[in-house]
């Protein structure tokens, strides 16, 4: 988790399974991001090996803290390689 900067008004990323795991055929996460009480402000939905990265902007008005979490898919954890590449705050 990490502290929402001053000015700070939304999270961006790119977020998928790893390419690795995409030789596996079986990875598929879900990326969600919490706020500082644990509410959910965004969830990918299921993502697999064979979908490809996805951008996502989540708008932080009100949010002091937020958690980047990602969750084990309908499989198990086999190649469950998660990437968030660039995630960074907006100002």
């Amino acid at each position: 988790s990490g502290q929402v900067p001053a000015g700070g008004t939304a999270v961006r990323a790119v977020v998928g399974v790893a390419e690795q795991a995409r030789a596996c055929g079986r990875g598929d996460v879900v990326f969600e991001v919490y706020d500082q009480a644990g509410r959910p402000l965004y969830s990918s939905g299921l993502l697999t090996s064979a979908d490809g990265a996805r951008s996502l902007e989540v708008p932080l008005r009100g949010v002091d803290a937020v958690t980047l979490a990602v969750l084990e898919g309908r499989r198990g954890r086999d190649c469950d390689h998660a990437d968030w590449a660039d995630a960074a705050f907006v100002r």
